[in-house]
């Protein structure tokens, strides 16, 4: 979920000057981006949506970290390819080679591109068809082989279900009807599987970080895999105001302690768990 740029309007220009077009057209395109946004919230800051809206053409980013983007016109991409997004999961996730990260609502793929640059074992989740596809586009820009693609929600159950997806802001989509209420949304039919089914599927045998930001729906992520998350080293989850008591006591009972909580960020508040070493006594 793309909030408030954490320092202000100034760190958020920086993060989003660090940006690079990869080609020429797309370099046009993002600094045109820049021009028309900053016009827009000097004259009208309350009606000011995100930096994305103003991309007039799909442009390809470099990143941090030199990693490559393809950013959708009027979206919020942009904004999820910015240094300063998601501060906590920035400072916390530190995936490492030959760790295995499962990614639940990967959306573009910020943060899964992010642990296959550094040599994890990724599977990156997204529900969103259109999403997905650029979420699957990065990948190949990147030329990454470390990632596997799934294009399906988790929940509670297997089945189908309708997400809500903004007309606007993309990375808001849920499964939740009433998660998303600053803008109109269209929903889409997607498929619904479980964490431990995808588990089984894939044949994972431990899971060293499990990212979830689902838009007020991991509650019912989590409990679709109450199995799985025995295998659960470390998991950094996007938990909704009304589901903060809930949440960790779960993750609790699988073993999973409460490392560090982030500050509240609207109708989140972001956590950090992680499984205690066992200590061997001779």
């Amino acid at each position: 979920m793309e909030h408030a740029p954490s320092g202000g309007v100034l760190s958020a220009a920086r993060a989003y000057l660090r940006m690079r077009g990869a080609d020429l057209g797309s370099s046009l395109a993002l600094y045109g981006a820049y021009a028309r946004a900053a016009l827009s919230y000097a004259l009208d800051r309350d009606g000011f949506v995100t930096v994305g809206q103003f991309l007039g053409r799909d442009a390809i980013v470099r990143g941090e970290g030199g990693i490559l983007y393809y950013a959708r016109a009027r979206t919020d991409d942009l904004g999820y390819v910015a240094a300063n997004t998601k501060p906590h999961t920035r400072r916390w996730f530190r995936p490492r080679r030959g760790d295995v990260v499962v990614d639940v609502g990967a959306h573009i793929g910020r943060f899964s591109l992010a642990a296959a640059r550094a040599g994890a074992s990724v599977v990156a989740v997204e529900p969103n068809p259109e999403t997905f596809r650029v979420l699957a586009a990065n990948v190949g820009l990147n030329g990454f082989r470390n990632v596997r693609l799934v294009n399906a929600a988790l929940g509670e159950r297997e089945g189908e279900a309708e997400l809500h997806v903004p007309l606007v802001y993309h990375g808001t989509a849920s499964l939740r009807g009433d998660w998303e209420r600053r803008f109109a949304t269209r929903t889409v039919r997607v498929r619904v599987t479980t964490l431990d089914g995808l588990v089984e599927y894939l044949g994972l045998e431990r899971i060293d970080w499990l990212l979830v930001d689902v838009e007020g729906y991991e509650l019912e992520v989590l409990r679709g895999g109450l199995g799985a998350l025995g295998r659960v080293q470390r998991a950094i989850v996007e938990v909704s105001l009304g589901n903060l008591g809930a949440v960790p006591a779960l993750l609790e009972r699988a073993g999973l302690r409460l490392a560090e909580r982030g500050s509240p960020e609207g109708a989140i508040q972001y956590h950090f768990f992680v499984r205690p070493r066992r200590v061997l006594h001779s």
